[in-house]
C-alpha cells in the first residue's frame, strides 16, 4: 500500500514518515492519505488528532500499523480474490485446451485409420 503523509505539524509529519518509510508515496500516486487536517481528496483519508479521529494523538507504530490494517484490510482481501481468481481461470484455460489438444489427436487418429484401412 502507497500512503503520503500530509500533516501541518512538522513532529507529526516526519514521525509519520519515519513511521511509513516503506510505504511513502506522493499524492497522485498514493491509495491513502493520512493528515492531521480536514482535505479534499478523493483517496481514502486516515485522519489523526485528539478527537473524532481514526488514529489518537500521541499513538505508537503499533498502533499506526493496527489501524491502517484494519482500515484497509478488505482491499488486500479484495486483491487476493482478484488473484486467486486469475488462477483458478488459469487453470481451467489450460485444462481446456489440454482436452482440446486430445481430442483433436483422437479425431485424427480415427480418420486416418478409416482411410489407412480402405
Amino acid at each position: 500500500m502507497k500512503i503520503a503523509v500530509l500533516c501541518k505539524s512538522p513532529l507529526l509529519q516526519k514521525s509519520l514518515e519515519l513511521f511509513l518509510s516503506g510505504y511513502l508515496s506522493s499524492l497522485k500516486q498514493c491509495d491513502a492519505v493520512i493528515s492531521d487536517f480536514e482535505i479534499q481528496t478523493e483517496k481514502p483519508i486516515v485522519s489523526v488528532g485528539y478527537e473524532n479521529c481514526d488514529i489518537y494523538k500521541p499513538f505508537t507504530r503499533a498502533q499506526l500499523f493496527m489501524t491502517l490494517e484494519q482500515r484497509f484490510e478488505h482491499k488486500t482481501y479484495e486483491q487476493e480474490n482478484v488473484s486467486q481468481e486469475k488462477i483458478e481461470i488459469s487453470i481451467i484455460q489450460s485444462e481446456i485446451e489440454r482436452l482440446t489438444d486430445k481430442y483433436k489427436n483422437d479425431i485424427l487418429q480415427l480418420i486416418k485409420k478409416h482411410y489407412e484401412g480402405q
